[in-house]
Formats: C-alpha cells, sequence, structure tokens
C-alpha cells in the first residue's frame, strides 16, 4: 500500500487515501494470470486497528481488472492484498487482535468491541476463529489432572414431537478440565457431569497423554471417581484441601448442634458459649494466636477453653470433636506442639475431653432433620421459642484416658517422659 495524500477533517480526524504498489495484486484469484487491462475503479473504506487519539479513516483507491484468461470463469476482479482480502472491511491484524483480547487478555467480548469500535457479533467471530487455533492445538504433557463442575446458565428441556416427553437438551452442568500442576490451564469443557461425559473426554485424548497423568485431583464427587477408576485406572485420585475442610466444618457445626440440641434442650441462643464461639470453632488455633512456646500461650484462649469445659456445658465433646477432626490434616507433618494433634500439658491438666465422645460422632449420616433438632442455628427472636418432644437426652462424655495412652512433647518436639 501506498499513501497517495491525507486529510484532516474538522473533528480533528485524518483520512488516508491509499493506492496498491503491490503487483501481486493484478493476479487473478481464480487461475492466477496476470492481468494488464483497466476494467475500471473502486473505493472502499477498510477499518484499521487505532490509532492516535483522534483516529484514522482509510480510503483505499483501487482498480478493478478484466482477466484476459478466456476459461477463466471469475472474467473480472478487484485488487486485494493479504491484509486486505476483497470485500474485507476489517484488516486482518484488526480481527486478530480482537480475538486475542478475548482470548489471552481476558477482556470480555463487550469491552473488545467498545475499545476497538466493533460490533458484538464481528468480536465474537474473531474470537471463534481465535479460540480454534488454542482447540487444534495438541494438549500440553499433564502430570496432575484437576476435574470440576461449573454451572452455566439455566437447562433447557424439549419435548419430542414422536414420543411426546421432554428431553434434555441443554444441561446446566459443566465439566472442566485443568492442568492441576503445571501452567496448562483448561485443557477442555464437556456440557454433564456424569461419568459417560467424562469418560466421553477422555476418549478423544492420546493413550501416551493418558498414561503420563500420575495424580487426579476432584471433589468428594462419587461420578468423577468412578470415572477415572474406569478411564485413567492407574492415576491416584486426590481430594482437594477446600472440599476435606467444608466436610470437617460442616461436620463440627452438625455436632455443635445436636449437642446443644440434646444438652439443652432447645437450639442455640446468643448467650450460650458454644454458640458465640461458633465461628472461632472453625478456625485452627494456631491461627488465632501463634506464641513461641506454650509457655506464652495467652490466657485469652486458656479463658475460652474454661468457659467451654464447665459442668453443664456442652462445650468438651464439642472441643474433643474439633481435636478429633484435626487429626487427619496434620498425621505425620507436623511436629509443633501447638499444631500437632498431640496433646498438651495444659490440655492434659485441664477439663479438655482428649478424644472425641461415641455420642457425638455417631449417627453423622443421618438425615439433618430429626425429630428434636432445631431448623437452624441462630437466635431466639421475636420471643419465639421451639418445643422438643419428651425429655432432653445428656451427651455421655467418656473418661480421659491415663497418661500413657498419649505423647507429651516439649516445645522443641521431643517426647516427655
Amino acid at each position: 500500500m501506498s499513501v497517495i495524500r491525507v486529510e484532516r477533517l474538522h473533528d480533528g480526524r485524518r483520512r488516508v487515501h491509499l493506492a496498491t504498489a503491490d503487483a501481486s495484486a493484478r493476479a487473478c484469484p481464480a487461475c492466477g494470470v496476470f492481468a494488464s487491462r483497466v476494467k475500471g475503479s473502486a473505493t472502499t473504506r477498510p477499518r484499521d486497528l487505532p490509532y492516535g487519539e483522534r483516529g484514522l479513516e482509510f480510503f483505499w483507491h483501487k482498480r478493478r481488472w478484466w482477466c484476459r484468461e478466456s476459461a477463466c470463469p471469475r472474467k473480472s476482479f478487484t485488487e486485494q492484498i493479504p491484509q486486505i482480502p476483497a470485500g474485507a472491511r476489517l484488516t486482518a491484524r484488526l480481527r486478530a487482535a480482537a480475538g486475542c483480547r478475548v482470548r489471552d487478555a481476558g477482556s470480555t467480548v463487550v469491552q473488545a468491541a467498545r475499545d476497538l469500535h466493533l460490533s458484538w457479533p464481528t468480536v465474537m467471530d474473531a474470537f471463534r476463529e481465535a479460540a480454534g487455533e488454542v482447540t487444534r492445538a495438541p494438549l500440553p504433557e499433564v502430570v496432575v489432572l484437576g476435574i470440576d463442575e461449573t454451572r452455566r446458565g439455566r437447562p433447557r428441556w424439549e419435548q419430542n414431537p414422536e414420543t411426546g416427553k421432554w428431553q434434555l437438551t441443554r444441561d446446566r452442568w459443566h465439566t472442566g478440565f485443568v492442568d492441576a500442576l503445571g501452567s496448562g490451564g483448561l485443557l477442555g469443557q464437556v456440557e454433564g457431569r456424569t461419568v459417560a461425559d467424562v469418560l466421553a473426554w477422555l476418549s478423544t485424548t492420546p493413550l501416551t497423554w493418558r498414561k503420563n497423568i500420575r495424580h487426579v485431583a476432584i471433589d468428594m464427587s462419587a461420578a468423577y471417581r468412578a470415572a477415572i477408576r474406569t478411564g485413567l485406572p492407574d492415576a491416584i485420585v486426590v481430594v482437594d484441601h477446600f472440599h476435606v475442610v467444608q466436610l470437617a466444618n460442616k461436620m463440627l457445626s452438625l455436632v455443635r448442634r445436636r449437642t446443644t440440641a440434646e444438652i439443652r434442650g432447645r437450639r442455640g441462643r446468643a448467650t450460650d458459649p458454644e454458640w458465640k464461639a461458633r465461628r472461632r470453632l472453625l478456625r485452627n488455633r494456631e491461627d488465632l494466636t501463634r506464641p513461641i512456646s506454650l509457655s506464652d500461650c495467652p490466657s485469652r484462649h486458656r479463658r475460652h477453653t474454661s468457659r467451654f469445659c464447665s459442668s453443664d456445658n456442652p462445650g468438651r465433646p464439642i472441643l474433643a470433636t474439633q481435636q478429633h477432626l484435626r487429626q487427619p490434616f496434620y498425621l505425620g507433618c507436623c511436629t509443633d506442639p501447638l499444631t500437632s494433634p498431640q496433646l498438651s500439658p495444659e490440655t492434659q491438666s485441664s477439663s479438655e475431653v482428649p478424644g472425641p465422645p461415641s455420642s457425638a460422632l455417631e449417627d453423622v449420616h443421618a438425615p439433618k432433620r430429626k425429630a428434636g433438632l432445631p431448623r437452624r442455628d441462630g437466635r431466639a427472636g421475636r420471643n419465639r421459642t421451639t418445643q422438643f418432644p419428651g425429655p432432653p437426652r445428656r451427651v455421655r462424655v467418656p473418661e480421659p484416658p491415663g497418661p500413657s495412652a498419649w505423647t507429651v512433647r516439649s516445645p522443641s518436639g521431643q517426647p516427655r517422659p
């Protein structure tokens, strides 16, 4: 392209008049023969990337040629270059920039269209073209594969005209496959979250790629685990830390509500110590206070523990359940006496129950709504009380074990006699 002249408009924009400087533009796109006779002229206004504050406006003055090949069905054609094909209103670099903004820069289609002064369908078509380059590329080598579901929109049902039954045509759940250890990002996404959906995506991957996978990180989904056992039999299933902690917190809250209902015969109130500390029970002790040694433990934590361990308080089985649920997270990986599941001297000398009571953890898989349990945990506001059928039951708390049943560690981590 060559510049003929540049005009400055009244609004500050510049109008650039262009002419074709490439000799290959005279070649017929159908037969490839170079034309020598001009048929006419044409003017187009292709759009390019924004430049400057005011922008540029291009006028391309090109010629229309007669094809001198008698057997060519094209007869005539206009000049074109690789950046601006015949009939195109956008340059190739502008279309590529629009697709890369959505694919690589994380911009939305609406924002990219607003920045580049394009329409939404134009940017979406450019993004589909740019995304096709990634989807057609081979998958990177993955050692740890992550599988999780994502909710996407609402389900859609359509009625079969032949049978009259309603069929699910669009599922609201999608399953995503990511590189959990490397930097591969999103590897694939399929509609649905069943065993067949996961196996359908795994069947599209090469066998050598599947054999390279050593671990698969999932949530506690039976469907995903069954699919992994079938499609990746040599991989080790790993449950991510978030869902394990979430399940432990739910179980601790369930034990707290159940113990309060059995001992007090009502649901938790704002004056109950276990209700006041409901948020603190879900925090790690080492996250609340970080003393240098056990002797430097603040008195605030001792008062919190002693208030929980009174004779008529359900805090003893609750604290014992919390300590019991914390043990799987620190087995074999923690030597600090404050963060270790082993007992400390303060714990052994206090009235805390070192082991989980059997009545606190029984029937953990029972339905959530049972006779005598409150509907929710909160204040009994608006002078509303809840009636519990029958006399309240008390929780049987076992006696603490002897000193030989536990290992007491010093601040340095060495066992004490």
